[in-house]
């Protein structure tokens, strides 16, 4: 009888301990996991990047540039371009509560963060620390209330609103209807993407159950085998976070008065000036 208190006592001893480094037992399992990635590419800005992204405006609707094609003896036959096998371009990486606080407002700044990403990207600076990212942060917040009445949960045009009013980037687009290949003839031609997302359907083990209803990321690049490397602002692990091309696509959805699930497939690409 006794032996057998011990036993259940070190079981639940050892629950315990589990329980409460059940964080840094994930973390390790998922830096075991983590894949070899291609070379990050900093931002360029050479001749045939800028040559894509003006054919690009030529052919495209501001609207929504899905589906492109050209015009060939009354035939209409689509545009082929031929992509990278891999690309991953060195966007910095923040996460949306850069002091690890993870309160109301910084529960709500992953559209903010992400912008913030693709910028110092173009910019080609890092983000400056944590305190450096929280200011930021803040002048963007407070220029999104002085705009819009508030900055929770902005749609993907109000993000570009932003990003085209506040950064001053004469072109951002919002592309609706889109698919896995829009999203990498974007990275193929140097420039990151950011996508809002129903991020419940995700998967990601580093959000707080159920994970956020209503969410943005940047989509840096893409792997050989079709996966998307992401920086997800949503999580401090977020840096270069692989999600599969069909989780990530299907989850694409814009706010939609807050029925997100049932939003446009939409994303955000940011041009450099």
């Amino acid at each position: 009888m006794k032996q057998r208190v011990i036993v259940v006592g070190i079981l639940i001893l050892a629950g315990i301990v589990g329980w409460h480094f059940r964080g840094v037992v994930r973390d390790l399992v998922f830096e075991s996991r983590r894949v070899s990635l291609p070379p990050a590419v900093p931002y360029k800005d050479d001749e045939s990047l800028r040559a894509k992204r003006a054919k690009r405006a030529e052919r495209s609707n501001p609207v929504n540039i899905k589906n492109v094609h050209l015009q060939e003896d009354k035939k209409e036959t689509k545009a082929v371009v031929t992509l990278p096998i891999t690309v991953n371009l060195a966007v910095p990486f923040t996460s949306q509560a850069p002091h690890g606080v993870w309160d109301a407002a910084h529960e709500q700044t992953c559209e903010e963060s992400s912008v913030l990403m693709a910028d110092a990207f173009f910019a080609e600076r890092g983000l400056g620390g944590a305190d450096a990212v929280e200011r930021e942060l803040q002048k963007m917040i407070a220029w999104e209330r002085g705009r819009f009445g508030y900055f929770e949960d902005t749609t993907a045009e109000e993000t570009a609103v932003m990003a085209r009013e506040l950064f001053g980037y004469k072109k951002v687009e919002v592309v609706y209807e889109v698919t896995a290949d829009d999203i990498k003839h974007r990275l193929a031609e140097g420039v990151p993407v950011i996508l809002p997302l129903y991020g419940r359907v995700l998967g990601n083990p580093f959000y707080t159950a159920p994970g956020p209803d209503y969410h943005m990321l940047v989509v840096r690049g893409y792997t050989a085998d079709g996966a998307f490397i992401t920086n997800d602002p949503g999580t401090r692990h977020g840096e270069a976070y692989l999600y599969r091309s069909d989780i990530l696509v299907n989850a694409i959805h814009d706010w939609n008065g807050g029925d997100v699930v049932h939003g446009r497939r939409a994303m955000i690409v940011m041009y450099p000036n």
